[in-house]
């Protein structure tokens, strides 16, 4: 069923490729990486400090977690080119938790740490007859006990597992999948997995069917987004409830129904409506301070995707959701799957700050997304790369994605790779300083000039945006005036423009990242 892979000589040379490039990159070589018999698809080595961790694998977006971190290490799953999921990490070492199960990306596992601090993964086939799990002997990941399996799908429906996630809260850990029907289902466990409660559906299976759905945990309670059916079967909003005391409740407090008995897929918060831009599809969901968080994909044109963010507030109690950027086209070269965004994922530890896959000259590239006051800041993590990044997942303070070549989830011809924390970025290029300074007065009236100096780096066009601070403090970003400039030299001058009398924050802006900000009360 499994073990250590050893395969054939290709195989050996592929693995030992993989391992002698991550240990360049953490013994700090630069130097090229030789291949041997490389696969049909070319390979482009992932340039230092990036590690390679499978020199051709996979991964979806809805088995999670994906990537752990686990006695001080990351740990990734994958699917291999020859079909194998695949548990390794930042360490060289690889274990194939089943061989050869099927070429597909929909069959990465999920990982759990248990209470005696062994491992356990979950898997299944696309649709797959079983749904398998797997527990480390001890703290190795090259060795791992028998394969047993989920409990039973309820009755119903097409049959078939996909995308676990299992959640511990307290003393029970829940497992989630996609089951019979293509229908969000699940089972609980009291003793970490070594027997099972019997499964049941969230979701009346008379109303549409709910696949996709992101979990997270906060405290005793687990929060769920999900979007309905697949995209290119009709638009679809995004919804979100949380189960807590055996129940499924909507955020500010009514209650849904009970645990285990199905309620409608229309039944939780709305939070993106199901009619506007195309639709979307959910793409993690992540808790701030006990507010969830949700980010997705929207589709107002079939090329021209758009990722938002989503936030529960409080105050008001309601959601507030906002865009984020452009996205571009998908990445996979499979005409059926043209709303494949390139990914978003949010920092588990800080919500405000989104890491996402668009398109740049032509690439799928990877930045990190600020949230700030006065609007989102990008940084970039690639630029100019030779072939496509997408699906980044933050993991053990460092950030791992696909790279390369995705004809389809079943012939992809990516790499899995991984950016250490504290890693130099962006890579691809030297990173290039960037300052900026406003000079003017902190009282001013319509009219009144601030100059805007560039310190370092910045040249061409800027932004300067006047936002009042009390929008800043509030849920919504709200900008009151744009002022594009063109530096001259090193500095550029704007009037402040006519403005109701108040409290402002004023910020530049070069390449859709903020650069400084300072207050400036209008008269």
């Amino acid at each position: 069923m499994g073990g250590r892979r050893s395969g054939s000589g290709r195989e050996r040379a592929r693995r030992a490729v993989a391992v002698g490039l991550l240990a360049s990159v953490v013994a700090g070589s630069g130097g090229a990486i030789a291949r041997a018999d490389p696969p049909p698809e070319p390979l482009t080595p992932a340039p230092p400090p990036l590690a390679t961790i499978a020199t051709v694998g996979a991964w979806g977006w809805f088995a999670d977690p994906r990537a752990i971190d686990y006695r001080g290490l990351p740990v990734f799953g994958w699917v291999d080119d020859d079909g194998s999921v695949m548990v390794g990490d930042a360490g060289g070492r690889r274990f194939a938790l089943q061989v050869r199960l099927e070429r597909n990306d929909h069959d990465s596992p999920a990982f759990y740490v248990r209470r005696d601090g062994r491992l356990t993964a979950f898997w299944s086939g696309h649709r797959g007859a079983s749904l398998e799990q797997r527990t480390t002997i001890g703290d190795d990941i090259t060795a791992w006990g028998p394969v047993t399996q989920a409990p039973a799908n309820p009755p119903g429906g097409r049959p078939g597992y996909t995308y676990p996630n299992p959640i511990r809260v307290g003393s029970r850990l829940y497992l989630f999948w996609s089951g019979s029907g293509s229908h969000a289902t699940f089972a609980v466990s009291r003793d970490d997995g070594a027997t099972w409660g019997p499964a049941r559906r969230l979701f009346d299976p008379a109303t549409p069917y709910v696949r996709y759905v992101k979990y997270r945990a906060a405290g005793d309670e687990i929060h769920l987004a999900w979007t309905l059916k697949h995209p290119r079967q009709g638009r679809s909003g995004v919804y979100h409830a949380l189960i807590r005391d055996g129940a499924l409740w909507r955020q500010d407090g009514r209650r849904l129904g009970t645990l285990g008995a199905p309620i409608a897929s229309t039944a939780g918060d709305r939070v993106f409506p199901p009619r506007t831009d195309g639709g979307a599809w959910i793409h993690d969901i992540a808790i701030d301070h006990g507010r969830p968080v949700l980010v997705y994909a929207t589709f107002p044109a079939i090329r021209d995707h758009v990722y938002r963010w989503a936030r529960w507030d409080p105050s008001s109690r309601r959601w507030t959701e906002e865009p984020i950027t452009a996205a571009g086209p998908a990445f996979t070269e499979d005409v059926r799957e043209q709303r494949y965004s390139g990914g978003i994922s949010l920092d588990p530890d800080d919500p405000t700050v989104a890491y996402l896959s668009r398109t740049i000259g032509g690439i799928h590239e990877i930045d990190r997304w600020m949230r700030t006051p006065d609007g989102w800041s990008s940084a970039p993590i690639t630029r100019r790369s030779p072939v496509a990044n997408v699906r980044p997942f933050p993991v053990a303070g460092g950030l791992a994605w696909m790279r390369g070549r995705y004809s389809g989830y079943q012939t992809f011809g990516t790499s899995l790779v991984w950016l250490p924390r504290g890693a130099a970025t962006p890579i691809g290029r030297p990173p290039v300083p960037l300052g900026m300074r406003i000079d003017g007065p902190r009282q001013a009236r319509p009219g009144d000039r601030l100059t805007v100096v560039a310190t370092d780096g910045v040249s061409g066009r800027v932004e300067l945006r006047f936002v009042p601070a009390t929008a800043a403090r509030g849920g919504r970003i709200v900008v009151a005036a744009r002022r594009p400039l063109v530096l001259r030299g090193d500095r550029a001058v704007a009037a402040v423009p006519r403005l109701p009398a108040g409290r402002y924050r004023v910020s530049a802006w070069s390449q859709q990242r903020r650069l400084t900000w300072r207050p400036l009360d209008v008269r």
